[in-house]
């Protein structure tokens, strides 16, 4: 079966896929609800609903027998590795990691003044960003658009995440909340819709939540206002991503395939299939056997971003073989001719192709240990109630790019890595303040 079918099966069986879909995401609820905060915890996207729409294409096609059992058994192996994970990681002996000594050693006026700074540093680097770069491209493909802007599209996207983490605290504080709300929803529509990723709003808005609930020490719980104001945030992040699909479809010159419905709907539907293309494309005809070895390394994906494609190659003596994850391999199975694009680097998959089976089960019942100790850390910061600003949005940042360690390890590794960089250099530069001052 080539992807078209692939696809087509999947919209054939659409009411079983909705069906086997609820099934797991009330499931994935159930065994990760001690480590859940809220139903606003982003927990809920990114494990409930994003595995569980990805774990309801396995089943379909394991069903149909499309794809080998080899293949349905190191899937749910591999969660049940990550899943003791992180029960180990949570319930474990407590490990704060210092997060409580951490501190910009600034007053709130200075730390006020270090926040005006950011936006307008962000705006600068947002206006050069739009000078330079092919929108066009952009709306094909953010990545092969961001060609050559690399570090300083990572820049932004920590700069963006401190600037909504904070705005969120000061917008509670008291004082012309009418004037912070307008602020921070702008920034957040303006800095989601530049990064080009269609969750970007989404993600936005969940970073706001978890740091609200944190430095507050208040749930948001389910009432009718916050019902309401679910309802308004669903809609946004619906239309934020219907433009997106819309603006896609033009640039593609893309028509319905599999409905009948608008270009833009359709291929909304298609990216919640879309959740698990790793394994419609990976799985169905003994793919990822075929193209395993061809990804590149764990390390050397890791390393790139921050050393350059010369001195990467280098290293790792390429000899001008193109540095590809495993999503990307899988890609570029089916669309040899392709200049973008890849797959989705699920954990789990991208463990095997990393590390082979054994050292990629120990890869992702490491990576659920992580995952459980960062979610007991949540737990933690919520009842102690400190209010430290300093632990709390440094927190909330990692807190909002952890899950992208199970949506794709070299990407959700990085942006981990430009996070405590960045948050170096504002200590480094906040404990020169302090002593100036």
């Amino acid at each position: 079966m080539n992807p078209y079918d692939l696809i087509l099966y999947i919209y054939e069986n659409y009411f079983l896929y909705i069906l086997i879909s609820i099934l797991f995401f009330f499931l994935l609820y159930f065994l990760f609800k001690s480590q859940i905060l809220s139903f606003y915890d982003p927990i809920i996207f990114f494990i409930c609903f994003t595995f569980g729409t990805s774990y309801a294409v396995v089943v379909l096609l394991f069903i149909g027998g499309i794809i080998a059992t080899k293949y349905f058994v190191l899937i749910f192996s591999s969660f049940i590795f990550l899943l003791l994970g992180s029960y180990l990681g949570f319930y474990s002996k407590k490990i704060n990691f210092g997060m409580r000594r951490l501190d910009l050693y600034l007053n709130e006026i200075s730390i006020k003044i270090l926040l005006n700074f950011l936006i307008i540093f962000y705006f600068l680097l947002l206006l050069y960003y739009i000078y330079n770069v092919n929108f066009t491209l952009f709306f094909i493909s953010r990545f092969e658009a961001n060609k050559g802007f690399g570090h300083l599209v990572r820049i932004m996207e920590v700069i963006r995440c401190f600037v909504i983490a904070s705005l969120t605290i000061f917008l509670f504080k008291g004082g012309n909340k009418i004037l912070k709300s307008i602020t921070l929803l702008i920034f957040i529509l303006v800095s989601s819709l530049v990064t080009g990723a269609k969750f970007a709003i989404l993600e936005s808005i969940y970073l706001a939540i978890i740091t609200y609930m944190l430095f507050y020490g208040k749930f948001i719980k389910l009432q009718l206002k916050s019902i309401l104001s679910g309802l308004v945030i669903l809609l946004l992040v619906v239309f934020s991503s219907l433009f997106f699909s819309n603006r896609l479809a033009e640039s593609m010159d893309y028509s319905s395939q599999y409905t009948k419905y608008n270009p833009a709907v359709e291929m909304l539907l298609s990216r919640v299939i879309a959740n698990g293309d790793m394994y419609y494309l990976g799985l169905s005809n003994l793919v990822l056997d075929k193209v395993v070895d061809k990804d590149s390394s764990f390390i050397e994906l890791i390393a790139r971003p921050y050393l350059g494609s010369g001195v990467t190659d280098n290293i790792f003596n390429n000899n001008g073989r193109e540095t590809i994850t495993i999503g990307r391999a899988i890609w570029e199975y089916w669309y040899p001719n392709s200049l973008s694009g890849g797959s989705t680097d699920h954990f789990d998959l991208a463990a095997y192709s990393y590390f082979g089976y054994i050292g990629g089960s120990f890869f992702v019942f490491y990576l659920g240990f992580i995952l459980g100790r960062i979610n007991k850390m949540k737990i933690n910061l919520y009842n102690t109630n400190k209010q430290n600003f300093t632990s709390i949005v440094f927190f909330a940042l990692i807190y909002s790019k952890i899950y992208q360690l199970l949506l794709s390890p070299v990407v959700g590794v990085v942006a981990l890595i430009d996070i405590f960089l960045i948050f170096l250099i504002l200590i480094v530069f906040s404990k020169l303040f302090r002593h100036e001052a």
